[in-house]
C-alpha cells in the first residue's frame, strides 16, 4: 500500500514528535505549524515555524530565536529530504536545550 502523505506532511509529522503540539494557522493553501519552545522562566523562547503548504515537495521552516547569545536571530532552511529534516530537528534540540553562559 502506497504511502499518501506529501514530504511535507511527513516532515511536520516529525516536528510533532520531536517538539510537541503546535499551534496550527489555517491560510490558503494549507496550514502553518509554529512551536514556541520555552527555555525557562528567563530566557527567551525560540520559535519554529513551517511556513509555505503550498509546497508539497518540500519544508520551508523558519527559526526565530531572539537570544543574544545567537548570530542569527531569524534563519530559514529548506528541507528536501527526511535525513536532513532528522539533521535539522537535532540542531534545533541542540539550540532549545542549550544553557546560555552566566553572566
Amino acid at each position: 500500500m502506497a504511502d499518501d502523505k506529501t514530504f511535507r506532511e511527513k516532515v511536520i509529522e516529525k516536528f510533532l514528535a520531536a517538539l510537541g503540539e503546535a499551534e496550527v494557522s489555517p491560510v490558503q493553501g494549507g496550514n502553518l505549524y509554529r512551536w514556541a519552545l520555552q527555555r525557562g522562566p528567563y530566557a527567551i523562547t525560540m520559535h519554529v515555524t513551517i511556513n509555505s503548504p503550498e509546497h508539497t515537495n518540500l519544508a520551508h521552516i523558519m527559526i526565530s530565536d531572539g537570544s543574544a547569545y545567537q548570530i542569527m536571530p531569524i534563519v530559514t532552511i529548506t528541507v528536501y529530504s527526511l535525513e536532513e529534516a532528522d539533521a535539522l530537528l537535532q540542531r534545533i534540540a541542540g539550540q532549545w536545550k542549550s544553557t546560555p553562559p552566566s553572566r
